[in-house]
Order: C-alpha cells, then structure tokens, then sequence
C-alpha cells in the first residue's frame, strides 16, 4: 500500500492569531515605559542644551576677554545673554581718581528670550536658585554671583529631574535628580 502525505506549507489561521495575540499583549505591556523613556529624554536634552548655553557664555567670556552676562526666566523658561559695558582707564594718567578714557563699549545684548523648553517638556517646572537669576561670567572665567557661593538651576519632567550647578570658580556641574 502507498501511504500519500500531504506536504503542508504555511501557517493556520489559528497559529497567526495567537502570534498576533502574543505581539499585542507585548507592545501593551512595553509601550508605557516607552513612553516614559522618551519623556525623560526630552527632559534630559532641554537640561543638556542649558548645560550647553552656561557653558558656552563661560565660554564668550573668555574669547571676547569681556563680561557676559546671562538671565535666566524660570516661568517663562527663557534665557537672555548681555555683554556688560566696558570701560577702559589709561594706566598711565597723572590723575588717580579720574583716570583719562581709552575707550567705551557700550552694553550690547547677545541673545534675547531664548526658550529652552520650546515643547513644554519640563511640566514640574523650572527652579532657580538665587531668583532672579543673574550671573556674569568674568573674563577670566569665575562666576560673579551676588551674595551667593553657588547657583542652581532644577529641571524636572513627570519622572525625572536635573540640576545644573554653576560655582564661583567657574566650574558649572550637572547631576540627575
């Protein structure tokens, strides 16, 4: 007797339902902490590119061996950038107490109302620390901060948060909350 058997290829209905079923249940159970992931890296890039903007004013100062000076607007979430007005004394006038004037600059801003969360990511808010925060960075690259030893800025999101330190000496940290 010849035995025929039936050569079957592909899949049964049944077991491409239960397949689906199983990348279903999956994508369910993952897509929330998917979500949350992309949260918190929007929070952590609009803290890095704050990071970025102190440094890079830090930075200005030094290059243009002038002030900089840089306001931060914790409720509006906007920052603006000033280069200070400079005067220079001759060094060598006979009178002390009102030296002659080599040259002036005037005051001149850089940047104005910059936003640094333009979607809205940081949804706990912004915290500045002292309020209002104005630092000028010097031409050496020392922070001058009125009355204060450090300053701080806090950037929260709904599950994470950042700091950003700026020091005296110039040294500007970052940390997660």
């Amino acid at each position: 007797m010849i035995w025929k058997t039936r050569n079957t290829q592909g899949v049964t209905l049944i077991e491409m339902l239960i397949v689906v079923a199983i990348i279903g249940t999956l994508a369910g159970i993952s897509l929330p902490n998917f979500m949350t992931m992309i949260k918190n890296n929007r929070v952590r890039a609009r803290s890095v590119a704050l990071l970025g903007a102190l440094r890079n004013e830090r930075s200005r100062a030094i290059a243009l061996n002038r002030q900089v000076q840089m306001d931060i607007d914790a409720t509006a979430k906007t920052y603006s950038v000033t280069r200070v007005a400079y005067t220079l004394y001759d060094p060598l006038s006979p009178d002390l107490f009102h030296p002659n004037i080599l040259n002036t600059e005037p005051a001149e801003m850089l940047l104005a109302a910059t936003p640094f969360d333009e979607g809205d990511w940081l949804d706990q808010g912004v915290e500045i620390s002292p309020d209002p925060f104005t630092i000028t960075f010097t031409p050496s690259g020392t922070i001058n901060i009125p009355s204060v030893v450090t300053a701080s800025v806090k950037l929260e999101g709904e599950h994470i948060g950042y700091e950003i330190v700026l020091y005296k000496g110039g040294q500007i940290g970052f940390s997660r909350q």
